[in-house]
């Protein structure tokens, strides 16, 4: 599956590639700046409760605690002289509805987000914040890694299924920024995207930074999983 010739179908000056249905289990739609206003107004955000119960800290190790009784340890590596070993870990909270506890991971020149399931302790990495979809069945993860080289950006997609997450898929690409998402239903989602072509000018100070807020410089996508 490459995931990358669907992901820049809809840029501007960009040809339309041609794809048999059955190679990817998603599809790809242009959508608007107005239909993701209004998607958004209307979609209820993912929230990570600030609850440290059942969260320890000694030094450089975190405790959590499961429904069991055991308790799964994580160790901190905190950013050390050469910073290409480090592994820093701090305590979000928790997502009620999938019963996990969330914590950020940085590491030399990136990040992730750990979801430690409450009942069996297992770990799940996303790339990016956890977006639930509307009745919780899968959750998307957006990650930008501009400007890194080589590194890529997009979303992705898992299915909660038990106290794991199974990867759907991934979208990735080096030709846009994943700046928002916002569920339609359980089984699509529209993705708010910055040209890369415009964000480079932006740092470059060719353009000015309030670019950014003005909605008509994005592109919106529609990915709809098959």
């Amino acid at each position: 599956m490459k995931p990358l010739l669907f992901a820049s179908l809809l840029l501007p000056g960009v040809a339309h590639a041609q794809h048999s249905p059955a190679r990817l289990p998603y599809t790809v739609t242009a959508s608007t700046a107005a239909a993701f206003a209004q998607v958004q107004a209307h979609t209820t955000p993912t929230r990570v409760a600030a609850d440290k119960q059942g969260f320890t800290r000694s030094g450089n190790t975190f405790g959590l605690c499961l429904t069991s009784g055991r308790h799964v340890q994580l160790r901190n590596k905190p950013r050390p002289k050469y910073e290409e070993s480090a592994a820093e870990l701090s305590y979000l909270g928790k997502l009620p509805r999938l019963h996990k506890y969330v914590l950020h991971l940085l590491y030399y020149e990136g990040a992730a987000i750990l979801l430690v399931d409450q009942r069996t302790g297992a770990i799940d990495t996303l790339q990016g914040p956890p977006l639930l979809s509307p009745q919780a069945g899968f959750v998307a993860a957006t990650f930008q890694g501009y400007p890194y080289e080589g590194a890529p950006n997009g979303v992705e997609v898992f299915q909660v299924a038990a106290s794991r997450l199974h990867r759907t898929f991934t979208l990735f690409q080096e030709k846009w920024l994943p700046y928002e998402l916002a569920w339609v239903d359980e089984h699509s989602f529209l993705l708010k995207c910055l040209p890369i072509a415009v964000e480079e000018a932006i740092e470059s100070g060719k353009l000015p930074k309030k670019t950014r807020q003005n909605s008509q410089q994005f592109t919106y996508l529609r990915i709809t999983m098959r």
